[in-house]
């Protein structure tokens, strides 16, 4: 007897509709996808076979892109206030650049790990836990 997945539930992470790149994306890809023939002759299977595995598709990728982009701006954040703590024990920087950076970076660390805490299920936030990389590094091991 064959594996019968015809008919499955997924979940998606609604506030990437939010996101102006996402709206794009969904909006050439419903322009595209509306266009397809089985549209007009069968919109059952047109919605089971074309439109949900198009736009699990869509969003997968684009999840997974926003994520590499999050990931690759805590590098450059991490790199620059390394290369500020640097020119700033040499007095060729300012401490208000620093601050800034160091701002930047917590604030970053802040919504990877919302982020975490949203994938695990726990969204409940009291806003007075601290954000390090130890938090950041526990979910990354995972």
């Amino acid at each position: 007897m064959a594996n019968r997945r015809e008919h499955c539930l997924w979940k998606m992470n609604i506030s990437i509709l939010k996101d102006e790149c996402f709206q794009t994306n969904f909006y050439e890809f419903w322009t595209r996808i509306n266009a397809h023939p089985l549209r007009s002759s069968d919109v059952t299977r047109w919605w089971e076979k074309v439109f949900k595995p198009g736009l699990k598709i869509l969003t997968i990728r684009y999840c997974k892109h926003k994520a590499t982009e999050r990931r690759s701006r805590g590098v450059e954040l991490y790199e620059k206030l390394t290369e500020v703590t640097n020119q700033l024990c040499s007095g060729r920087e300012s401490y208000e650049l620093f601050l800034k950076v160091k701002r930047e970076l917590m604030e970053w660390e802040r919504d990877m790990v919302k982020g975490c805490k949203i994938r695990a299920g726990k969204v409940v936030d009291e806003g007075h836990e601290r954000v390090t990389t130890f938090h950041i590094n526990a979910e990354n091991g995972k």
